[in-house]
């Protein structure tokens, strides 16, 4: 008798920690600022899921039981164009355990398009068949839509130095001094400037150097004017801050011209 009761005890004590443990993990997968989810596979060779945390409603605006009572219904909210993608690389094949790792966007209950960064991995049982995939889902369409303004910064910036009547440059300086590591960017200006192609320029962090000192070997002087950063930053304000921040680190500078360069 004794043993059957310490058995008992054992096996409530045994219920109570699992049912604790459950809470915890459903209190930790509810708050974290991200969606957590899980696909089961199917014979078939898909995956339904079969759990996704609260979150999902505050990110696309649909209560989670809706993603729940529709398998399809995840898919329809995928944008088109990122669906075939993702359909013509096979991304929802069960039978692929390999990690998934895609961005994509998906549409809101509001209309908005949402940028998502959708990682999954699988979860194997103890015979080594695929139990579940576990999949976190996160909302990025804030980075996707600084990284798009950056982009078109960016051109705004590559039209406007392309057309004035120097060469512009970017290079990347060694850490903690004046010196340049790298070139980053010639504008296309400079071979009708120097004569030397604007890869020569980019690959040769010295071709400055070199041109400078062949031309006075020549008997020829080169007359550079070396702009100010305030007078750069004016040329391209029109460009947007992200111009700025791109950049942080490396010297922009304005060379030469056709008025410039000595005949």
């Amino acid at each position: 008798m004794a043993g059957l009761l310490g058995a008992a005890i054992h096996r409530q004590r045994a219920d109570a920690d699992r049912r604790d443990a459950e809470r915890a993990y459903q209190a930790f997968v509810e708050t974290i600022p991200a969606v957590t989810y899980t696909d089961v596979p199917t014979p078939g060779g898909e995956a339904h899921l079969g759990f996704i945390s609260p979150q999902i409603e505050l990110i696309l605006g649909y209560p989670q039981q809706r993603f729940m009572d529709d398998p399809d219904f995840w898919y329809g909210l995928i944008h088109p164009d990122d669906l075939e993608r993702l359909r013509a690389a096979d991304a929802f094949n069960s039978k692929d355990t390999t990690p998934f790792d895609e961005e994509y966007r998906m549409r809101a209950a509001d209309g908005r398009w949402v940028w998502v960064h959708d990682t999954s991995t699988a979860v194997y049982d103890a015979s080594g068949d695929v139990a579940y995939f576990q999949g976190f889902l996160e909302d990025i369409t804030g980075r996707r839509l600084d990284q798009e303004a950056l982009r078109e910064a960016e051109e705004r910036y590559r039209h406007l130095v392309e057309r004035i009547p120097g060469a512009a440059y970017l290079e990347e300086l060694e850490p903690g001094t004046t010196r340049a590591a790298r070139t980053v960017y010639f504008g296309p200006q400079i071979e009708r400037i120097s004569g030397y192609p604007v890869q020569d320029w980019i690959d040769d962090v010295r071709m400055w150097e070199r041109v400078v000192e062949a031309e006075r070997k020549l008997g020829r002087e080169i007359n550079v004017k070396h702009y100010t950063r305030a007078e750069v930053d004016r040329l391209r304000r029109s460009a947007s801050e992200f111009i700025r921040s791109a950049y942080a680190g490396r010297r922009v500078t304005l060379v030469g011209s056709d008025d410039d360069r000595a005949r």
